[in-house]
């Protein structure tokens, strides 16, 4: 699948380096983005941890760019996908057929 523009990152953002997992709470064997570890371009060294809420908020309300960055050099944009049934939003990569660029592709803390 082809990036769309609105897809590719460009320009100072926050990069996404690791996640933390969380087991799904209703018995299935689906793990949750429960945190992450980040950077801002500016300060690479400087790992920031946040709890899903946090970031959901940063991506949501403060419009702040979250990414992550595939083995090819490509940056995969962080979005926010509302949860369905009421269940709580979560986060996601923005499709775009590259599997090293996706959250669950990073290390885990």
């Amino acid at each position: 699948m082809a990036l769309s523009p609105a897809d590719i990152v460009s320009g100072p953002a926050n990069r996404v380096a690791a996640i933390h997992l969380q087991p799904n709470t209703d018995g299935s064997h689906t793990r949750h983005i429960a945190a992450i570890k980040w950077c801002h371009d500016s300060t690479p060294s400087n790992l920031v941890p946040s709890d899903i809420g946090d970031v959901i908020l940063r991506i949501g309300v403060l419009k702040q760019v979250f990414y992550t960055l595939g083995d090819d050099g490509i940056r995969a944009r962080v979005d926010v996908v509302a949860g369905s049934n009421g269940s709580s939003p979560y986060i996601r990569t923005a499709p775009d057929g590259s599997k090293p660029d996706n959250l669950l592709s990073l290390p885990r803390y």
